[in-house]
């Protein structure tokens, strides 16, 4: 659906169209344009149909069949904190999460916070990419938390824009306590594990895309606890009282601000709107009609307004709107808007312009563009310099890590080309993981580096062409020392249960609120991740284990059990 507004200046709104479509047959004295608006977001409907619910329960019974009963629900279930979000990227930078859980159990919708950001029945929180481009290229989804993957589908059409009733792509992990995640909508081919096989925090598990029920690129990430199947919000808030389900929270965003932006002389009229992939230039001829830029925006409140100012590469202004009413009474979460002008000076007065997009009174962008008299097929800057932090800043061996880059949305390349970005990571010299991604951030698995390992992340950002100047971070990884008391006495028994055995290892004398993590017979998948209570206690368990010697430990305090089942 494309909604057409009036022009600012000039004529009718059709001839403005078939001017758009024939720039150069007009020729003005005046500057003149418009606007046209693209909603991205689809109508209401539930990512997980009933059919894919169903079979989704199918597969879980064949799970348990095969494999044995999923894991059953704990009093503890709320120390499943999620720590980070399980995409590349950041969540209000070049991810948007824009829908989250329904909190009302009547016919109407509230999230969380009491707004209106989901629709009736939603289940799982919703990030998107911002174009088919960026999946294209590549943004991996993580386990959030360790788990056995219990289901998993592949195989199908990943660009869905109507919300067919298609099959989506999928992995479901079991990730303890009675806690299923179910990660939605991924690219076709991209699954890279299988049911039955242990994950940690942090491991990729597929990409992001637009499989199943879907109009857009975006992962719904749902959670649901056992036996019955109940949906889960992790979000904390007015209309979702309680404690919150993640390590720390991400504050609601509800600044106005652009997700994405690009000039083109090409004809947006004539284009697949987003999330398709939109034309894109550097360069705009003196030869050239209308001038189009186009962009991704969040968070516009009602009765907003707009303003385009045009300033000439000697730094005098050729054209300003001034302030300008959109028209619109409520608030747009999330949306695209092109716009298209006719600025005679840009015929005729080469060199580098700028054109500063306000919204409401506040800069949105002051963005570059070369004029030129006729435009270089060859002509391209590499993507612009960035900088790397990790997450969590000093990490430790019970973090996943994550390397983070900082930016600019609009401004990360001149020619406003799609970047892409070269992860390479290394412990201590040696190469662990490489990947080509369009996020914005990228993870190795928790358990991966070892304490007192260092972790380098080397990131080189490319346009597909040309790549940029390469960064660099590195850190030693600790061993969380700090959860510890040297108090603490570690116990663990083992007994039979059902053909196989069954190891329970126990921690008194901790610090009340510490996060453990228990580890089985030195394998980084098996880990265990526990609260210590306000006794300083904390268990874990480990189930279908053979007969033998194996041995419990403890990462952060340096505690080992060796005991033997039989």
């Amino acid at each position: 659906m494309i909604v057409l507004h009036l022009p600012l200046r000039g004529g009718l709104i059709a001839a403005l169209i078939a001017s758009a479509v024939n720039p150069a047959a007009t020729a003005q004295d005046s500057a003149f344009g418009g606007y046209v608006r693209q909603p991205l977001d689809g109508p209401a409907h539930n990512c997980i149909t009933p059919r894919e619910h169903d079979h989704v329960r199918d597969l879980l019974a064949a799970y348990e069949a095969a494999h044995g009963p999923l894991s059953a629900p704990e009093p503890a279930s709320s120390s499943l904190l999620y720590p980070f979000w399980p995409q590349a990227g950041y969540v209000y930078g070049d991810l948007f999460s824009g829908l989250f859980v329904d909190q009302d159990p009547s016919s109407g919708f509230r999230d969380y916070s009491c707004r209106d950001f989901t629709y009736n029945t939603h289940a799982g929180i919703d990030c998107g990419l911002r174009s088919f481009a960026e999946q294209m290229i590549g943004v991996p989804v993580f386990a959030v938390l360790e788990g056995t993957v219990v289901a998993t589908q592949d195989g199908f059409d990943d660009m869905n824009v109507s919300g067919k009733n298609n099959n989506a792509n999928f992995v479901i992990i079991d990730h303890g306590k009675g806690r299923l995640g179910y990660y939605w909508h991924l690219k076709k081919n991209s699954v890279i594990v299988t049911p039955g096989q242990p994950v940690v925090a942090g491991q990729q598990i597929g990409l992001t895309a637009s499989s199943g029920y879907s109009f857009g690129p975006h992962l719904h990430f749902e959670s649901r606890d056992l036996p019955d199947y109940t949906v889960f919000d992790p979000f904390a808030g007015d209309c979702r009282p309680g404690d919150s389900g993640w390590a720390d929270q991400e504050p609601l965003n509800l600044n106005t601000y652009f997700v994405d932006f690009a000039f083109t002389y090409e004809d947006l009229f004539q284009h697949d709107p987003l999330p398709y992939e939109q034309p894109r230039t550097g360069q705009i001829a003196t030869s050239d009609g209308f001038i189009f830029f186009w962009m991704i925006f969040a968070n516009l409140p009602p009765d907003s307004t707009w303003r385009n100012v045009f300033i000439r590469p000697d730094g005098t202004t050729a054209y300003d709107s001034g302030d300008v009413e959109f028209g619109w009474d409520y608030f747009i979460r999330h949306s695209g808007l092109f716009f298209y002008w006719w600025i005679p000076d840009m015929h005729t007065i080469t060199g580098r312009w700028r054109v500063q997009v306000y919204f409401n009174g506040a800069l949105m962008t002051d963005a570059p563009i070369e004029v030129v008299a006729e435009r270089d097929p060859q002509f391209n800057r590499p993507p612009e310099p960035i900088s790397l932090r990790f997450d969590p800043p000093a990490p430790t061996e019970a973090d996943a890590i994550f390397c983070r880059i900082d930016t600019d949305l609009v401004l990360d390349d001149l020619d406003y080309d799609v970047v892409r970005y070269e992860y390479t990571w290394q412990i201590d010299g040696n190469e662990v993981r490489r990947v080509t991604s369009a996020g914005h951030a990228d993870a190795i698995p928790r358990g991966l580096a070892p304490a007192g390992s260092v972790v380098e992340c080397l990131v080189t950002p490319s346009d597909g062409r040309t790549t940029g100047t390469p960064a660099t971070i590195s850190a030693v990884v600790g061993d969380a020392g700090s959860n510890c008391s040297g108090e603490e006495k570690l116990k663990a028994r083992c007994r039979e249960k059902r053909g196989a055995f069954l190891l329970k290892a126990k921690i008194s004398g901790g610090v009340p609120g510490a996060v453990l993590t228990f580890r089985l017979d030195d394998r980084p998948e098996s880990d265990n991740v526990q609260n210590v209570n306000n006794r300083g206690k904390a268990a874990a368990k480990f189930s279908g284990l053979m007969a033998g010697e194996h041995a419990v430990e403890v990462l952060e305090c340096g505690l080992r059990k060796n005991v033997t089942c039989k």
